[in-house]
C-alpha cells in the first residue's frame, strides 16, 4: 500500500538512514494467493483467474521457486490483509 511505503520511506529520510532498505509487508504470500485476495476484495469471481505453474509461463529468464522479500533491518509495513483492506476502503472507482 503506497501510503505505508511513503510514510516509512519518509521516516528513514528524516532519521538520515543510509543504505539499501527492503520494505515489505509482514508475512508471505504467493502471486496466486495475492491475485485471489485482490479479486475477492474487489468483488470479482476468483474462478475467473487463470493460475499457471512456473514452467507454463514461458519466461526466458529462470525464476526462483521461492523468493519472499523480507526486511532484516527491522522495519515492516503493516500485514498485507490490513494494507489491502485500507486500499479498497480508500480507492476511488
Amino acid at each position: 500500500y503506497v501510503p505505508d511505503l511513503a510514510n516509512t520511506a519518509m521516516d528513514l529520510f528524516i532519521d538520515e538512514e543510509q543504505g539499501i532498505w527492503h520494505l515489505s509487508n509482514d508475512g508471505m504470500v504467493s502471486w496466486a494467493d495475492f491475485a485471489s485476495a485482490v479479486a475477492d476484495r474487489a468483488g470479482y469471481k476468483k474462478n475467473n483467474l487463470l493460475f499457471k505453474n512456473l514452467d507454463e509461463m514461458g519466461w526466458k529468464a529462470q525464476r526462483p521457486l521461492y523468493s519472499a522479500l523480507k526486511s532484516d533491518k527491522g522495519i515492516k509495513l503493516p500485514v498485507l490483509d490490513n494494507a489491502l483492506e485500507r486500499f479498497f476502503e480508500h480507492r476511488t472507482v
